[in-house]
């Protein structure tokens, strides 16, 4: 039994006073005192776990003063549901039983236990105290007898009844059983490795950075080159074929090319609509066309050495290949159409313009 005839409920809170480490009991048991404050026991202790309340009891024993206030006692909540009460002054210990009598809530802690079943005490502790009930067990653990009913009243027989009241004061380390300079240790080697390694990661990403940055700029610059360069070459390129059309154009083969496949243009767009009462070239026009056509070849053909069955056969592939099957289409459909008229229009001047490059402008005659 634990010295007082109390039904078993306890509310434990870990204070901020600080810490010290002491062998115990002839098991070399370190027990964590908090006697003096330190920047990491919320990263060492007990309240390390405050978001998974559940986890301390399975990590830590709780160390409190005892009942009569003179030294130490240690209370260990075993899987199985055993309560091990250790008194580290005597090791003498004492075995309950325990289980939740609801699941851990806002830091604080709700137990049943009992020397032979857990229907006889009541105790509650809890953690960083964030209202009114959980700072009633701050930092300490309060024992109830259990009553008939889950309520608080001295004067009603059937609620739980205050026992008393102990300080938490430390906690031991059930899983490492290291000292809290140890653990401390610990904790600042992975701090130190974690900051070590966010900073390599930091620089690791930067020189990513940089790199992709190089890479891009590299590209940039090697895609405006070749651009430059492309362009360069297709502005030459342009040029040397402007150069190669207009001497093309300017020569007595050109000369002769273009007028015989402007000719066969205009000798579809006539045969297109002779036969209708409005038509895209007249008769009268087509004649003077011929004419004009002739006049062409006899003077080029007079002035340079040029086959002209050659380049007739050339201007007839060339007009074949490129406009036959458009002009086909106009002569199938027979169909007048105000685009086709400028089309007309625009290679009767292209001819004519021929014409007086080669022949020179028509004299005026008189007419009166």
């Amino acid at each position: 039994m634990i010295r007082i005839t109390i039904s078993f409920i306890f509310i434990i809170f870990f204070s901020s006073n600080s810490l010290a480490n002491k062998n115990i009991c002839g098991t070399k048991k370190n027990i964590t005192f908090y006697n003096e404050t330190d920047e990491y026991y919320n990263m060492i202790g007990p309240e390390k776990y405050l978001s998974e309340l559940e986890s301390i009891l399975k990590n830590f024993g709780i160390v409190t003063n005892n009942f009569e206030n003179n030294g130490q006692n240690e209370l260990i909540f075993k899987d199985n549901g055993d309560l091990i009460s250790t008194n580290l002054a005597t090791c003498e210990q004492e075995v309950l039983q325990w289980e939740y009598q609801n699941t851990p809530y806002e830091s604080t802690f709700k137990i049943l236990a009992g020397e032979n079943n857990t229907e006889e005490y009541l105790l509650k502790f809890g953690f960083e105290g964030s209202n009114f009930y959980s700072d009633q067990y701050f930092y300490k653990v309060v024992f109830y007898q259990q009553g008939l009913q889950d309520c608080h009243n001295e004067m009603n027989p059937i609620c739980h009844k205050f026992l008393t009241e102990l300080e938490i004061i430390g906690y031991s380390n059930l899983k490492t059983n290291l000292t809290y300079t140890e653990q401390r240790e610990i904790l600042i080697a992975k701090i130190e490795e974690e900051r070590k390694a966010k900073e390599e990661e930091e620089r690791r990403l930067l020189a990513e950075k940089k790199a992709e940055e190089e890479r891009i700029k590299k590209e940039r610059i090697e895609r405006e080159k070749y651009e430059k360069e492309l362009a360069e070459k297709q502005r030459l390129e342009q040029e040397r074929a402007y150069k190669e059309a207009e001497e093309f154009n300017n020569s007595a083969y050109g000369q002769l090319f273009n007028s015989y496949k402007t000719y066969l243009i205009i000798r579809e767009l006539y045969e297109a609509r002779k036969d209708y009462a409005i038509q895209y070239i007249t008769y009268s026009k087509m004649s003077d066309i011929k004419k004009q056509m002739r006049e062409i070849e006899n003077k080029i053909k007079s002035s340079n050495n040029i086959n002209d069955e050659e380049i007739w056969s050339a201007a007839s592939e060339s007009f074949n290949s490129e406009t036959s099957g458009y002009l086909d289409i106009i002569k199938s459909t027979g169909t007048y159409n105000n685009q086709i008229d400028a089309y007309t229009k625009l290679q009767l001047m292209y001819f004519n313009g021929l014409y007086e490059d080669i022949l020179g402008p028509r004299s005026l005659e008189k007419d009166f």
